[in-house]
């Protein structure tokens, strides 16, 4: 398992933004509030009593949260001999010059000049959301290791991270002050 580094992201542009606007506004993407605390689902694989056909349903918790097994994942768990699969950190470095692209938008920059800010950082916040989404679309823009033979047989899926979808669905955004 690798060890992690440490992880530079050049975001002057925004910070720029953020003294220029006279805001101490940040957008915040992750795993919040009551979708943190949710018991996640295990999910189950249930056979048609009709056709024989396998499909999946949400089973008993797993007793982990939300927020515990997004930690697990993102950080990877050697007791449990699981690989860092990051769903956040790797994909917003990865593609923070979107955001920052984003900025520079006709409508994005009529807001900043209406001094509409929560709104801006409300878009940076969901920019930031359809960034994991597609991380999530793309097992880690191909950088997430694959699944193991018997977790994919297990599964019946070669997804990493994708069972239940529910970790996949409690990602929002917030805008908080700094």
């Amino acid at each position: 398992m690798r060890k992690e580094k440490g992880v530079y992201i050049d975001l002057s542009k925004l910070a720029n933004l953020r003294k220029k606007l006279g805001t101490e506004l940040v957008a915040k993407v992750g795993i919040m509030g009551s979708d943190a605390t949710a018991l996640h689902k295990e999910s189950v694989t249930k056979y048609n009593t009709e056709t024989g056909k396998p499909y999946k349903t949400a089973g008993s918790s797993t007793y982990l949260t939300n927020a515990e097994l997004g930690v697990i994942h993102e950080f990877g768990s050697a007791s449990r001999n699981i690989p860092i699969r990051s769903f956040l950190r790797m994909p917003l470095m990865e593609k923070s010059k979107e955001i920052v692209k984003m900025l520079g938008n006709k409508d994005v920059m009529d807001l900043i000049k209406k001094g509409e800010v929560v709104q801006v950082f409300r878009l940076i916040g969901l920019k930031g959301e359809q960034i994991v989404d597609r991380a999530f679309q793309t097992q880690g823009f191909g950088h997430w290791p694959a699944l193991k033979p018997q977790t994919v047989d297990a599964k019946g899926s070669s997804s990493p991270l994708i069972d239940t979808g529910q970790l996949r669905r409690s990602i929002t955004s917030t805008v908080d002050k700094a």
